[in-house]
């Protein structure tokens, strides 16, 4: 909840019009949703939103778990033209989350695997040189293709699609284990 309105923040700095959508096939992909932004171009960008884990609450430290299943669906939204990033508050305990909070944004390599982050709160300037500035996540999307949403949503659904043979069909209705935020960047 407190990365959506972190990064819109830093990228309306760059883009008049951002759109954050959590979507469902039935709705933001229904016709209705179609017709919001018929034969307008739009630039796409995925997030999924790490949380941190902590041991205790106010310990100064967290964990950031990048699982490899976050960098294969990394490599099938590349595929199909949108850069993907996670985002993370820097944040060891509940009343942390605030809107306001620092937060770090990491470009999801889809050539990486697995990974864990420790984070020392007081101590973060080792991550600061894998993070992502907001000029950089700029970048990241003004060199991505432009769609009209329906072709964005033809995408979207043919990466759920493609990985619905590893999962159960009850999954099915459900979407992906890991739910991206899409922000859909428009005029």
């Amino acid at each position: 909840m407190v990365l959506v309105p972190e990064l819109i923040k830093g990228l309306s700095a760059y883009y008049p019009k951002i759109t954050p959508i959590y979507y469902w096939l039935s709705r933001e992909g229904g016709n209705m949703s179609r017709e919001s932004f018929k034969d307008r171009p739009i630039k796409l960008l995925v997030l999924y939103a790490r949380r941190p884990k902590v041991k205790q609450p106010g310990c100064g430290t967290i964990e950031i778990k990048l699982n490899q299943l976050l960098f294969e669906r990394a490599r099938l939204y590349e595929k199909e033209g949108f850069p993907v990033i996670a985002g993370f508050p820097l944040a060891d305990k509940l009343e942390d989350l605030v809107i306001g909070a620092k937060c770090v944004w990491l470009k999801v390599n889809s050539a990486e695997t697995e990974s864990i982050l420790d984070i020392n709160l007081s101590e973060t300037t080792e991550l600061d040189k894998t993070a992502l500035s907001f000029p950089e996540i700029f970048n990241l999307v003004s060199s991505s293709q432009t769609f009209t949403w329906e072709a964005a949503i033809k995408r979207i659904n043919a990466v759920r699609h493609s990985s619905l043979s590893e999962r159960g069909y009850y999954q099915f209705l459900s979407g992906d284990l890991y739910k991206p935020v899409y922000f859909l960047i428009h005029q």
